[in-house]
C-alpha cells in the first residue's frame, strides 16, 4: 500500500475528548485521516509525541508507534503523557503515519490542564488524596496531602435557618484553653470587644439566675465598669423581685480612700444631678445611708458645696429628726469649721427679711455667743457663755441689759434695790442724795437743803460708773 499524501485533521462533529484517572494523566484524541484526499481504512502504524513549541523545541513525551484502526478516515487513540509535561506552559501534539512526520503541529489546549490541575499538580503544587469526600465533607491538609475531612461547622458549629450556634463547650477568642463560655483575652490594641446597636434595642443584655449578672475588675485600669450613654442612662441596675433584699446597683470600696458609689454631672448649667435616688412606695426612703460601725465619729450623710452661695442640702418637704438623745449628743448638731458662728436660717418668700440663730463658741465661757439675728435690724437678743441676756446688744455686762427702752406690766424686786440710769447736770459720788434738777428737766443734781420734796434716790456706782445710775428704796 503506498502513502504518498496524509491528511490529518478533525471533522466538524469531533472533538478533543479528555479523561483522567486517579494514577495517570490520559486524555483521547480522536482524528479524521485522509490519504491523497480519500478517507482511510484499515490500521495505520502512528507516533504520537509532545513538544514545547510548534516548530523546533523540546521533546517532552511520546506514545507509540501504535497500530491505529481507522474506519472511514475516523480514528480515536488514548494518549498517556508524564504528569510533568502539563505545568501550565503551551504544549503542541505531533503526530507521524509511518515514516510520515504531518505538518503543522496540533495546539493542546486547556482541557489537559483541567486534567493537570485535580491530580497532578493538586492543590498549592501539593497532592490531592485519592479517597472521595462524603456528603459535608472538605479538604483539609493533613502534613501530606489534601484529604476530605469533617467540617468543624458539622463538628462544632450547627446551623438552623440563618443562624449558628454551639452548645459542645467553651469557646476562646485569643486564648486556647477558655476558662468560661465564652473567653476573650487580648494583649494588643485598645479595646477588647466592642458592640455597636444602631437600632432601638440593647447594645446587650446579660441575665444572671443566681449570681452577679455584670463583674467588673480592673487591676490598675480607670474603671472596673464604665457606661457611657449619648442620650439616656450611662449605667443601669434594674433587680425586679417582687421581695426579698434586692438591690438595683450596689458599689463596694476596699480602699481607705475608695468611694463604694460615685456619681459625677458634668454640665456646668441646669438641674443636673450627681446622684439621684427615687421611691415608689408609700412607705419606702429615697435613700438610706447607715454607718455600721458602733465607735468612732462617723457619719451616715456628708453633704458638701463648694459655692459660698450654695447649700450642702436640701430638703423638699418636712424633715424628722429621730434619734436617742442625751446631755453630751444632740439630735441636731451645726458645726462650723472656723471660729465664726454657727447659723441657722429660717427663711420664706420674702427675700428681703430673714431670721437666724447664730451660735459661737470663743475663747472664753463669757464670748460664747447664741444670738437672734435679723437681716435688717441684726443681732436682737444675745445670750452669753457666763450666763447675762443683752438685748439689741451683743456684749451685756449685767445679768441682763437692754440698750434700749424696757416696758413692764408689773416688776417685782424681792430684797434688793431698783437702779435705774438718769443724766447728771453735776458731779455727783456713789452715797450721794441726788434731787431732779429744776434748772435742766430730766436730769439730776446733789440735793439741797431739808425737807427737799425734789429728791429722786441716792448714787448706786454701777460698776465704777456713778454718774449712770440713781437709786431710790423700792
Amino acid at each position: 500500500m503506498r502513502h504518498n499524501k496524509w491528511f490529518v485533521g478533525l471533522s466538524a462533529t469531533a472533538a478533543l475528548i479528555f479523561a483522567t484517572t486517579a494514577s495517570a494523566q490520559v486524555f483521547t484524541y480522536q482524528g479524521f485521516l485522509r490519504q491523497n484526499g480519500v478517507p482511510v481504512n484499515g490500521t495505520v502504524s502512528m507516533t504520537f509525541r509532545i513538544y514545547t513549541a510548534q516548530t523546533g523545541g523540546t521533546l517532552l513525551g511520546t506514545v507509540g508507534p501504535a497500530n491505529v484502526s481507522v474506519n472511514n478516515g475516523l480514528f480515536t487513540r488514548e494518549l498517556e503523557f508524564p504528569s510533568s509535561v502539563w505545568n501550565g506552559d503551551p504544549r503542541w501534539l505531533e503526530i507521524q503515519i509511518d515514516s510520515q512526520v504531518l505538518t503543522p503541529r496540533v495546539r493542546v489546549a486547556h482541557a489537559p490542564y483541567a486534567i493537570a490541575a485535580s491530580s497532578a499538580l493538586g492543590l498549592q503544587g501539593r497532592s490531592v488524596a485519592i479517597a472521595a469526600p462524603t456528603t459535608g465533607q472538605v479538604l483539609k491538609w493533613n502534613g501530606s496531602a489534601w484529604s476530605p475531612a469533617n467540617d468543624l461547622q458539622d463538628t462544632f458549629w450547627q446551623a438552623s435557618g440563618s443562624n449558628i450556634f454551639y452548645t459542645a463547650g467553651r469557646v476562646g477568642i485569643g486564648v486556647n484553653n477558655p476558662a468560661v463560655a465564652l473567653d476573650v483575652r487580648t494583649g494588643t490594641g485598645s479595646d477588647v470587644m466592642f458592640i455597636e446597636h444602631t437600632g432601638t434595642g440593647r447594645g446587650m443584655t446579660i441575665v444572671a439566675r443566681s449570681d452577679t449578672a455584670i463583674w467588673g475588675n480592673t487591676v490598675s485600669g480607670f474603671a472596673g465598669i464604665d457606661g457611657r450613654s449619648f442620650s439616656t442612662r450611662g449605667v443601669y441596675g434594674w433587680a425586679n423581685a417582687p421581695s426579698g433584699p434586692t438591690i438595683g446597683v450596689e458599689g463596694v470600696s476596699d480602699s481607705t480612700e475608695g468611694r463604694g458609689v460615685q456619681g459625677l454631672s458634668r454640665a456646668t448649667t441646669g438641674n443636673a444631678y450627681g446622684g439621684f435616688f427615687a421611691t415608689e412606695s408609700a412607705t419606702g426612703v429615697g435613700v438610706y445611708a447607715v454607718a455600721n460601725r458602733s465607735t468612732g465619729v462617723n457619719y451616715g450623710i456628708v453633704a458638701r458645696t463648694n459655692s459660698p452661695s450654695g447649700f450642702g442640702g436640701l430638703f423638699l418637704g418636712r424633715v424628722q429628726i429621730e434619734s436617742v438623745s442625751d446631755g453630751v449628743n444632740a439630735n441636731l448638731r451645726l458645726l462650723q469649721t472656723n471660729t465664726d458662728h454657727a447659723r441657722l436660717e429660717f427663711a420664706n418668700q420674702n427675700a428681703a427679711r430673714r431670721w437666724q440663730i447664730a451660735a459661737r463658741i470663743g475663747a472664753t465661757l463669757a464670748e460664747d455667743r447664741l444670738n437672734l439675728w435679723n437681716v435688717q435690724t441684726g443681732d436682737i437678743l444675745s445670750l452669753t457663755g457666763d450666763g447675762k441676756v443683752g438685748v439689741r446688744t451683743i456684749n451685756p455686762v449685767v445679768d441682763f441689759e437692754v440698750n434700749g427702752t424696757a416696758r413692764v406690766k408689773t416688776l417685782e424686786i424681792l430684797g434688793a434695790d431698783l437702779a435705774e440710769k438718769f443724766p447728771v447736770s453735776e458731779p455727783v459720788e456713789p452715797g450721794v442724795v441726788v434731787e431732779i434738777d429744776p434748772q435742766k428737766p430730766g436730769y439730776l443734781r446733789p440735793a439741797r437743803g431739808a425737807y427737799n420734796k425734789r429728791v429722786a434716790g441716792v448714787v448706786a456706782g454701777a460698776n465704777g460708773r456713778p454718774d449712770w445710775t440713781a437709786r431710790r428704796s423700792a
